[in-house]
């Protein structure tokens, strides 16, 4: 946990809240360690809201690499990664998948999703495609988007739920919540499709 400026709270084992601002030097971040190539072909799933506070707020709540750092870290040291997250310019709201490989890269965007509004995601990388299914409810069955880049296929250690990005810019603050992070490694003991829950500290380290 940032204990300077707590700005990410693990509610409870299945909810993180994270207060993330373009303004703090001390970049914030939530991430698990899985071991040297663990993360190859995945799919993941997980559930994430933003109340798009302020415009070029960015809400952070899903990504990979090999690297342990904050969002803007991994780029000022170019770093591979794969990301996701909630984005506000001055034209529309976005969600964006977003990959570089270190000196390049790109990204997708579903547009004007709302604030303050549950999405449900299936985030899928099999060999050099990256992608999530963006869904309205819990069951996954009303696609509203399905946004996607290509990337490289190398494996990766690190897992990534709410990060912030230091750009020295005041005003800039949103606020995300993520639920229910599924690696879908653990065969549920129960019917709940969302069983395991990783936010609990035993398996997320907080920065």
């Amino acid at each position: 946990m940032d204990n300077i400026n707590d700005r990410i709270t693990v509610v409870d084992s299945q909810h993180a809240n994270g207060i993330l601002d373009r303004n703090d030097i001390v970049e914030v971040y939530l991430y698990k360690d899985y071991g040297a190539g663990h993360f190859g072909n995945l799919a993941h799933l997980i559930e994430a809201k933003n109340t798009f506070t302020n415009l070029y707020g960015i809400g952070f709540f899903w990504g990979m690499s090999n690297f342990i750092g904050g969002f803007g870290e991994h780029v000022t040291n170019n770093e591979e990664y794969f990301i996701i997250y909630f984005y506000q310019d001055g034209v529309s709201k976005k969600i964006r998948l977003e990959y570089s490989d270190g000196v390049a890269g790109g990204s997708d965007d579903y547009l004007s999703p709302l604030p303050n509004t549950m999405y449900y995601f299936e985030v899928v990388r099999g060999g050099t495609s990256f992608y999530a299914k963006i869904y309205s409810d819990s069951d996954r069955t009303i696609l509203l988007d399905t946004i996607s880049y290509l990337c490289s296929s190398n494996l990766t250690e690190y897992i990534y739920v709410l990060s912030s990005r230091y750009t020295a810019q005041a005003g800039r603050q949103t606020t995300t919540d993520v639920y229910n992070l599924d690696l879908q490694e653990v065969t549920p003991t129960t019917s709940d499709k969302n069983i395991p829950k990783y936010f609990n500290s035993k398996y997320i380290t907080h920065h």
